[in-house]
């Protein structure tokens, strides 16, 4: 019976003694944290309709905007 206060106090000593960690917030996610292809002046731009699948180029990417979510 004794051992096993021990032990009990022995882990809750431990567990108050650790150390806490160190949480850093991350930084908001800006439109400089992405990189999007550009156009060149010697390179043929598609003109696209509808919703398609495109490799290379953009020219114009739409709807960037950051909403706040509610919880």
């Amino acid at each position: 019976m004794w051992l096993l206060l021990f032990v009990a106090v022995l882990l809750v000593v431990t567990y108050l003694l650790l150390p806490s960690p160190a949480t850093k917030t991350p930084d908001k996610a800006g439109l400089d944290d992405f990189d999007f292809p550009t156009n060149q002046n010697d390179r043929v731009m598609p003109i696209l309709y509808g919703c398609v699948w495109m490799h290379g180029n953009a020219l114009e990417i739409q709807n960037l905007k950051s909403k706040k979510i509610k919880a």
